[in-house]
Protein backbone atom coordinates (compact mmCIF):
# COMPACT_ATOMS: atom_id res chain seq x y z
CA UNK A 1 0.00 0.00 0.00
CA UNK A 2 1.09 3.70 -0.75
CA UNK A 3 -0.70 7.26 -1.12
CA UNK A 4 0.41 9.89 -3.66
CA UNK A 5 -1.41 12.75 -2.54
CA UNK A 6 -4.33 12.10 -0.92
CA UNK A 7 -5.12 8.64 -2.70
CA UNK A 8 -4.30 5.14 -1.13
CA UNK A 9 -3.38 2.51 -3.59
CA UNK A 10 -3.51 -1.11 -3.17
CA UNK A 11 -1.79 -3.17 -6.07
CA UNK A 12 -2.97 -6.71 -5.74
CA UNK A 13 -0.62 -9.14 -6.62
CA UNK A 14 -2.00 -11.43 -9.44
CA UNK A 15 -1.26 -15.27 -8.89
CA UNK A 16 -1.87 -16.30 -12.38
CA UNK A 17 0.21 -15.49 -15.27
CA UNK A 18 0.02 -18.57 -17.27
CA UNK A 19 -3.63 -18.16 -16.97
CA UNK A 20 -3.34 -14.47 -18.13
CA UNK A 21 -0.87 -15.25 -21.21
CA UNK A 22 -2.75 -17.71 -22.61
CA UNK A 23 -5.86 -15.20 -22.30
CA UNK A 24 -3.75 -12.52 -24.41
CA UNK A 25 -3.21 -15.30 -27.20
CA UNK A 26 -6.55 -15.92 -27.44
CA UNK A 27 -7.72 -12.37 -27.85
CA UNK A 28 -4.60 -12.80 -30.67
CA UNK A 29 -6.86 -15.50 -32.23
CA UNK A 30 -10.03 -14.25 -31.57
CA UNK A 31 -9.18 -10.91 -33.58
CA UNK A 32 -7.13 -13.18 -36.67
CA UNK A 33 -10.36 -15.31 -37.01
CA UNK A 34 -13.06 -11.86 -37.63
CA UNK A 35 -11.00 -11.04 -40.45
CA UNK A 36 -10.49 -7.14 -39.94
CA UNK A 37 -7.63 -5.59 -42.15
CA UNK A 38 -5.97 -4.98 -38.60
CA UNK A 39 -6.45 -5.04 -34.94
CA UNK A 40 -4.64 -4.26 -31.85
CA UNK A 41 -4.45 -6.33 -28.32
CA UNK A 42 -2.90 -4.54 -25.44
CA UNK A 43 -1.84 -6.15 -21.62
CA UNK A 44 -1.03 -3.67 -19.23
CA UNK A 45 0.23 -4.89 -15.95
CA UNK A 46 2.20 -4.91 -13.37
CA UNK A 47 2.76 -8.31 -12.34
CA UNK A 48 6.74 -8.73 -13.72
CA UNK A 49 5.78 -12.45 -14.19
CA UNK A 50 3.60 -12.12 -16.67
CA UNK A 51 6.27 -10.59 -19.05
CA UNK A 52 9.24 -12.47 -17.92
CA UNK A 53 11.04 -14.88 -20.00
CA UNK A 54 11.99 -17.01 -17.31
CA UNK A 55 14.17 -20.15 -17.87
CA UNK A 56 10.75 -22.70 -19.02
CA UNK A 57 11.56 -25.29 -16.88
CA UNK A 58 8.91 -27.29 -15.37
CA UNK A 59 6.47 -24.46 -17.20
CA UNK A 60 3.03 -26.01 -18.98
CA UNK A 61 2.64 -22.42 -20.66
CA UNK A 62 5.98 -22.17 -22.39
CA UNK A 63 4.14 -21.92 -25.93
CA UNK A 64 2.07 -18.51 -24.07
CA UNK A 65 5.15 -16.86 -23.37
CA UNK A 66 4.93 -13.40 -24.04
CA UNK A 67 8.41 -11.75 -22.63
CA UNK A 68 10.02 -8.94 -24.29
CA UNK A 69 11.76 -9.11 -28.06
CA UNK A 70 9.65 -12.81 -28.21
CA UNK A 71 9.06 -14.03 -32.07
CA UNK A 72 5.86 -16.03 -31.60
CA UNK A 73 5.62 -18.19 -35.24
CA UNK A 74 2.20 -19.18 -36.28
CA UNK A 75 0.63 -22.41 -35.92
CA UNK A 76 -1.03 -24.29 -32.62
CA UNK A 77 0.04 -22.98 -29.21
CA UNK A 78 -1.17 -25.27 -26.16
CA UNK A 79 -0.24 -26.37 -23.17
CA UNK A 80 2.70 -28.69 -22.50
CA UNK A 81 0.37 -30.96 -20.66
CA UNK A 82 -3.04 -31.06 -21.65
CA UNK A 83 -3.73 -33.16 -18.65
CA UNK A 84 -2.60 -30.05 -16.00
CA UNK A 85 -4.91 -28.40 -13.23
CA UNK A 86 -4.77 -25.26 -15.93
CA UNK A 87 -5.21 -26.99 -19.40
CA UNK A 88 -8.23 -29.16 -17.54
CA UNK A 89 -10.38 -25.71 -17.01
CA UNK A 90 -12.86 -25.64 -19.70
CA UNK A 91 -11.71 -21.85 -20.14
CA UNK A 92 -8.61 -22.89 -21.05
CA UNK A 93 -9.05 -26.35 -23.06
CA UNK A 94 -8.63 -24.99 -26.28
CA UNK A 95 -5.30 -24.74 -28.04
CA UNK A 96 -5.14 -21.50 -29.48
CA UNK A 97 -4.31 -21.35 -33.76
CA UNK A 98 -2.09 -18.29 -34.36
CA UNK A 99 -1.78 -17.29 -38.63
CA UNK A 100 0.78 -14.81 -38.11
CA UNK A 101 3.99 -14.32 -36.74
CA UNK A 102 4.42 -11.76 -33.73
CA UNK A 103 7.38 -10.16 -32.44
CA UNK A 104 6.59 -9.14 -28.77
CA UNK A 105 7.92 -5.17 -27.48
CA UNK A 106 7.09 -4.48 -23.87
CA UNK A 107 6.72 -0.63 -23.45
CA UNK A 108 7.29 1.66 -19.62
CA UNK A 109 3.34 2.74 -18.19
CA UNK A 110 3.98 4.46 -15.33
CA UNK A 111 6.27 4.50 -12.03
CA UNK A 112 3.24 5.18 -9.36
CA UNK A 113 5.41 4.03 -6.16
CA UNK A 114 9.04 2.27 -5.40
CA UNK A 115 7.75 -1.24 -4.58
CA UNK A 116 7.62 -3.80 -7.30
CA UNK A 117 4.61 -3.48 -8.23
CA UNK A 118 4.60 -0.18 -8.42
CA UNK A 119 5.85 -0.25 -12.41
CA UNK A 120 3.63 -0.62 -14.74
CA UNK A 121 4.30 -1.84 -18.50
CA UNK A 122 2.29 -2.48 -21.25
CA UNK A 123 2.16 -4.32 -24.70
CA UNK A 124 0.25 -3.14 -27.87
CA UNK A 125 0.04 -6.03 -30.58
CA UNK A 126 -1.09 -4.83 -34.06
CA UNK A 127 -3.25 -7.52 -34.96
CA UNK A 128 -3.70 -8.25 -39.24
CA UNK A 129 -5.70 -10.25 -41.10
Amino acid sequence: MFQINDEIFQLKNHSAPNENRYRFWRDVWRIEKFGFAKGFVIFLTNCNPTYSQGDGKGCDDVAFRIHDNRVAKSGTKSWRDSNSKTASKKEFATPIKLTNEYTLHWENFSEVAEEPRGKFQYLLLEVNK
